[in-house]
This record gives C-alpha cells, structure tokens and sequence, in this order.
C-alpha cells in the first residue's frame, strides 16, 4: 500500500511545481483558472493518504496539502502587486513542499520499514521541552513581574507625564475611563484624547470634561502607508509635552496610585518602557471560556524568541525614547506597534512587563467580539502574512498540547506505559498547570473554567489562526470600523506611489 502514499507525494509535487511556473508568468488573468484546476487536483493526493491509511503522519501530509492549494489560490488577490506575487509563491510552495518532503520521508522509510513512529515520538519529545520552558517562564514572569514599591518621588522630582488616549465611537466606555485618570493623585499630568473620526456620541463629552482639564483632539483620517491605531498614537505623540507618555485604552480602568506608581517604578530601576497587564475581575464565562491563548506563548516563548510580553491596554514610554526610535513612522504599519518598541528595549533591558497587583488596581473587561476581533486582525501578520508559516504554527501549536493527550488516551485504551507516553502525561499536567497559573493571575474568579478550558482554546486558537489568514486573503480585517486589507485597485497602486516616493526621498 507504499505506492498509494508515493502516488500522493507525485501529485503534491507535480501541482506544486507547475502552479509555482503558472504564477511566475504574465498576464495573470489568463492564468488564474488553470492555477485554481491545479489547485483543486492538488486535493486528489487526500484520496491516496486515505487509502494509505489514517495516523498522525497522513493527518500532517493533508495539512500540507491542503495549505499548498490555499497558497495559490490566493494567486486571484488584489492585494499584493503580481512581482510579490510571484516571490511569495515560490517562497510558500518551497516552504511547504520542504515539510512535505520531510514527513513523507519519514513516514515511508522509518515508520514503514522500521515499525518506528518516530514523529510522534519526536513531537512528544518537543512538547515535553516546550512544557518546561512554559513552567519555568510562566513561574518566572509570575514572581518578577510586577511593580515593586519604590521611594515616593518628590514633587521637584517627578517627571510629566502625558496620558493618551484614542478614542473612536466609544463614548459609553470614555467616561469611565476619565473618571478614573481624573481622580488620580499624580500632579504633573495631562490628559490628551483623540477623537479619531468618531460617528457616535464621543465628541459630546469634550465640553464636560474639557472643564476638567481633559484636552481634545480632533482626529484626522490616516494617509497612505498608515494604520489607523499607529496615526492615532503618532497625532497624541506630537502634542504630548510629558517627559513620559502613558498610552491607555478606552475600556481599562486604573486608580489613583496607578501613574504614580509606574513612574516611581520608571524611575527607580531606570526602565525606558513598562506595560501593565490589567487583571478581569468579572467573570464573563463566554470571553474567558473561549479566549485566546496569546499570553501562554508570549510567556513561553520570551527567552527563545527575545520577545516579552506586551499589554496593549497600558503601557508608559519614555519620550525621548520614543522620538529615538523615530516615533511610529517606522512601524506605521505595524499591528502591534506597542510589541516592536517592546522588543527592542527588551534587548538592551530597557523594558518591563508587570501583571496587576491590588495596588496597581488597573483593571478591564472585554467581549468575546473584542477578542477575537483583536486576535483575527494579530495572528497572520504576526506569521508575517505567510501561509507556509501560518501552517507551522498550526502544526505546532497541534504537535506540542494536542500530541501528548493523544498519546495519554492510547495509553490508557492499552495500557501500555513506556517511556514517551510517560513524557506526554507529564507534558499534558505541565502545560495545564502554566496555563492554570497564567489564566488566574488574570482572571481569579474564572480559575475553575481555566481548569478544564485549555482544549478549547487549542481548538480557538487554531480557527484564529485560520480565520486571520482567510480574512486577511479574501475577507476584511477591521479596526473600529476601518478595514485595514488593502482591497481596492486604486488604493494599491496609491500606496505603491507613495513607497516609491519614499524610497526616492531616502535616496
């Protein structure tokens, strides 16, 4: 039965290397229903795994398959211009097909010949790994982060301290959000909010709170090359005057030590950056049964990867820094811009990510809809807008937390308990017990839903992830009402301009 799984392996390659030459020619109208026929004849190698047999391996080839047809399919959109086209499809295919090879050689000449499933024995033996990095970094971040009492400042001391907020149709939430700054006892601070083109009642509460010292700002739509979410942090950095700006989302609420805090913690311990991740103290079932897993890797990962943590709720920078890194032109595309001025304090230990405590009160309360919203318009940008790298991650986020179940329901049908099935019980209680420790530090009152939760939010986090890449291919991502795909002609041969221009004004 080798030969069925040799005929699927052909067709994957075959579809692959001519859709790949199909893309590489012009003019891409013509080409586009023979790359889609290949496309779907490229789905013809599932009936050929199928007959090869159903296991873990096959299960990783039709996912590879299956992301190899996504890849030129996405050959019909308008949202990248044909040159980048055609250097990202080669780059995808020989990505995938690289993956494809890998699993397929294993498969055939180890699990076949030698009875030897040696790619599941190596993902539990990742998973394993995984799950100590998890443990120690969630224990870690757990015990570190979090805003030491430092020595009171003087009021000849204490820095300014510019709080802004961007606002956009969220008038309800505004209010409790001045309410709150407005009862600080920090004294050098002002209050900038940008109404960022807002349809609702948002403008209505300028005159009542301008008597109270909160200074407006009329917001003006992005120009080309610009997110909405960056302008409006670039507009409230040009008239900020504080010697620190603490940028606040609407929907977070702090109390009156909060800035105060923060500053003396900046101070003290020399940070140039601090986020400040903001605890859920209502229990919303629904936003924490389905939330995403975004802090277990951010956790995770922040050794390996050089990338801390980052709360885009709170976070306080340094004004100066901010004007070295070139405030938000150079990431005035980014989707997390907050996480890029992050990573590169972090290198140089210029920042600091602290959960709330009691004293830091800073607190939030976000919908399943914000969520998910902000994790669609996340996830592929964050894999670089790669379906090949979208595909890994999937796999790994598959390989290391759903494997070891895997393994630990087999041994329990068998009762067969060797070596690896011991490593993937031990990776399942591990990571359960850093997702447990993470989720309650957050959010106490949902501890008993974080106890059963987590393959729940393996299976949210992989519709995520397969959600962002769609939306962003074919769909809308949208920010308050703006969609941030490029879908319209015009509109990319404008942004294609304007980075032109650019580049000629750099040279």
């Amino acid at each position: 039965m080798s030969i069925s799984l040799v005929y699927a392996g052909c067709i994957v390659g075959v579809c692959s290397t001519l859709c790949s030459i199909l893309v590489s020619l012009k003019p891409r109208l013509i080409l586009q229903i023979p790359v889609y026929i290949l496309s779907a004849l490229n789905l013809v190698s599932f009936y050929f795994m199928v007959k090869y047999g159903i296991g873990t391996s096959i299960y990783v080839l039709m996912i590879l398959s299956g992301f190899i047809s996504f890849n030129f399919v996405r050959y019909g959109s308008k949202r990248i211009s044909v040159e980048e086209m055609r250097n990202s499809i080669w780059k995808n295919a020989g990505l995938l097909m690289a993956g494809f090879s890998l699993v397929f050689t294993l498969e055939v000449q180890v699990v076949q010949q030698l009875n030897f499933s040696l790619l599941m024995d190596s993902v539990i033996g990742i998973s394993f790994v995984g799950a100590l990095m998890a443990a120690m970094n969630s224990i870690r971040t757990i015990v570190k982060s979090r805003l030491y009492k430092t020595p009171p400042l003087s009021s000849k001391d204490q820095p300014t301290v510019t709080i802004a907020i961007a606002a956009r149709n969220e008038d309800a939430a505004l209010s409790d959000c001045l309410n709150a700054i407005l009862g600080s006892d920090y004294e050098k601070m002002e209050v900038l909010v940008l109404d960022d083109c807002s349809t609702d009642g948002t403008g209505s509460l300028m005159s009542f709170y301008a008597k109270s010292g909160v200074r407006f700002i009329s917001g003006v739509e992005p120009p080309l090359g610009w997110l909405g979410q960056n302008w409006a942090y670039q507009q409230l950095e040009k008239e900020a005057a504080g010697d620190y700006i603490i940028y606040l989302s609407v929907d977070t609420v702090i109390t009156p030590k909060t800035i105060s805090r923060m500053v003396r913690f900046a101070e003290f311990y020399t940070y140039e950056m601090i986020s400040l991740q903001p605890t859920l103290p209502y229990l919303d079932i629904f936003p924490q049964l389905l939330q995403p897993l975004k802090l277990l890797w951010q956790t995770t990962f922040r050794t390996l990867l050089k990338r801390p943590p980052v709360s885009s709720s709170l976070w306080m920078i340094k004004a100066k820094s901010l004007a070295d890194f070139g405030v938000f032109t150079p990431i005035a595309a980014s989707i997390n811009p907050e996480k890029d001025l992050a990573t590169k304090l972090y290198k140089k230990d210029g920042y600091f990510y602290a959960f709330s405590s009691a004293d830091d009160g800073v607190s939030t309360r976000k919908g399943l809809s914000s969520l998910w919203s902000t994790s669609v318009r996340s996830y592929y940008p964050r894999n670089g807008k790669n379906p090949a790298l979208t595909c890994y991650a999937i796999l790994l986020i598959l390989a290391i937390l759903i494997v070891p179940f895997l393994g630990v329901a087999e041994a329990m049908s068998t009762h067969q308990f060797n070596l690896n099935v011991i490593l993937g019980i031990i990776s399942v209680v591990i990571w359960w017990v850093a997702h447990l420790m993470l989720t309650t530090r957050i959010s106490p009152s949902a501890w008993f839903l974080a106890v059963f939760n987590l393959p729940i939010m393996i299976a949210v986090e992989v519709y995520l992830s397969l959600a962002s890449m769609y939306k962003y291919e074919f769909g809308e991502v949208n920010w308050k009402s703006r969609n941030i795909c490029w879908i319209d002609k015009e509109q990319r041969l404008k942004l294609d301009a304007w980075r032109k221009m650019q580049q000629n004004l750099k040279r």
